[in-house]
């Protein structure tokens, strides 16, 4: 019966049920990012690669500065279990529908990843990304006009801190296996 009405109300173009397609004039939201969509696909499947990211949280500050992150951190700080199909359909659900649409599609899709050690390596990515920002951020600080040189010795500075950091994160990601 339940059937039966849903298909009138779609014939009379009245149905508006929460799962429907997206409207023609609202874009999907696609995640640019592949380690973002690799981690949210993982983190949505793999009970071992949630409980490694929950586990992880400190590194959230990481996606402050990767572009997309807003989704991966929706499913990164959410309370849910991977072991039972409801408590991602409820966590899905209580998403808005791009996200939740974008989501799902994921879920479906065949991505490079599918081990905890690819989940490792994909955040590593995203560290490395984020230094890769605030590197690139400190040296845009160089050109600003009047800059002491006061200034340019402490923005040199963390620049080296940073170069540092990111060999540090290079070799920590060669050293994932």
């Amino acid at each position: 019966k339940r059937v039966a009405t849903i298909a009138r109300s779609i014939r009379k173009g009245t149905h508006s049920d929460h799962s429907s397609s997206l409207s023609p004039a609202e874009p999907p939201l696609v995640l640019a990012n592949k380690d973002v969509a690799m981690l949210c696909k993982l983190a949505l499947t793999r009970a071992d690669v949630r409980d490694w990211l929950t586990s992880e949280n400190p590194r959230m500050a990481v996606l402050e500065s990767v572009p997309d992150s807003d989704l991966l951190s929706a499913v990164w700080a959410a309370d849910f279990s991977t072991d039972t199909s409801g408590a991602v359909n409820a966590f899905l659900s209580s998403l808005p529908q791009r996200q939740e649409a974008c989501l799902r599609e994921l879920m479906i899709t065949r991505s490079p990843g599918s081990s905890l050690v690819d989940a490792q390596k994909a955040v590593k990515r995203l560290e490395i990304a984020s230094v890769r920002e605030r590197w690139k951020s400190e040296k845009s600080r160089l050109a600003a006009p009047n800059i002491t040189p006061e200034n340019i010795f402490t923005i040199m500075s963390r620049i080296r801190e940073l170069e540092k950091d990111l060999l540090d994160l290079k070799t920590q990601l060669t050293d994932i296996v």
